[in-house]
């Protein structure tokens, strides 16, 4: 199952449509979860693979929005106040499972006082967390949707307490813990929504998202490997202050960095920072704008190539 693919790069959305048009023979099934707005900048996203449906999900209906809530306040308030939220939400099953546990969290149980829109209730949840809870959240955000116990424990020092914290977050619904990690020997979590991952790296002050990132940095240069994927997070995090941090000298810098990064990041920083994160005289800085000039090359190529595929059909063999 793939989540939140509207926030997707065009890359993985490719993956999924190779992966589902070369599985036909195989009890396999591909769910891809994503708002309208994929298809704005994709219309044709999946729609010429064999057996391949798509389902527009609407609000939910009045009973079943009445029995979703019914059952996240079972034995917590009183009868009759399910309705009440359900008719508040409007439908929008996001929205009654968040009131539902901000209304959890709450010594009195009024909707006059309840937050009216998503963000807001997330906010207020945010707020009604512990200080200790609050903080690991706020770390764990500046990682990413998905992050992982070594890291948070290198960010704050929390030692054995770190376990107690995360376990009482996912006990709120704020995040899970995953059954397989990428990083071998470490725990691997995520957010629930990827909107609460959103709200709670707002919330986080932009010198400290700075020196976060930095230190997710380090830590996953010390344990992923230097290629793919593990390359561009590790660029992300360089890159993602307004002000690219200087790696350390005692850190090595992937030298496909540079390359895997423009793939992931808007042109304009893909092409104007990488020189930026390495003082003059540093080794790595000739390396590093090789790999920027090859990307430049590459994207000077892309009209023509877009062009050439939107004529597809005007180009015989021969031609």
């Amino acid at each position: 199952m793939f989540e939140d693919v509207h926030w997707s790069d065009a890359s993985l959305l490719d993956l999924i449509e190779v992966l589902s048009s070369r599985t036909q023979d195989v009890p396999v099934l591909f769910v891809a979860l994503a708002r309208p707005e994929l298809f704005t900048s994709r219309p044709s996203w999946g729609g010429g693979l064999v057996s391949a449906t798509a389902l527009s999900l609407d609000a939910l209906a009045e009973q079943d929005a009445r029995q979703l809530a019914a059952q996240l306040l079972a034995g917590r308030v009183e009868d009759g106040y399910a309705e009440r939220l359900a008719a508040s939400a409007e439908g929008n099953p996001l929205f009654i499972e968040e009131l539902a546990a901000a209304v959890a969290e709450r010594a009195t149980a009024d909707l006059d006082t309840l937050p009216t829109t998503i963000r807001s209730i997330l906010e207020a949840r945010l707020d009604a967390l512990e200080p200790d809870e609050r903080a690991v959240l706020l770390d764990a955000a500046v990682v990413g949707k998905i992050f992982w116990r070594g890291v948070l424990d290198r960010i704050g020092k929390r030692g054995e307490g770190l376990s107690i914290l995360l376990g009482a977050l996912e006990e709120r619904g704020m995040i899970r813990r995953e059954a397989v990690s990428s990083i071998q020997g470490d725990q691997q979590y995520t957010f629930k929504h990827g909107l609460m991952r959103a709200v709670a790296y707002a919330t986080v002050p932009r010198a400290r998202r700075r020196e976060r990132h930095g230190e997710v940095a380090r830590f996953l240069e010390e344990t992923t490997t230097e290629t793919g994927e593990s390359a561009a997070t590790l660029a992300f995090h360089w890159l993602r202050p307004a002000t690219p941090i200087v790696p350390s000298r005692t850190t090595s810098w992937p030298p496909s960095m540079p390359v895997v990064a423009g793939r992931r990041s808007a042109p304009s920083i893909s092409t104007t920072r990488r020189s930026s994160c390495c003082r003059r005289g540093d080794e790595r800085r000739r390396e590093i704008n090789v790999k920027r000039a090859v990307a430049i090359q590459a994207l000077f190529h892309v009209p023509d190539a877009a062009r050439l595929v939107a004529r597809d059909d005007e180009f015989s063999v021969d031609q």
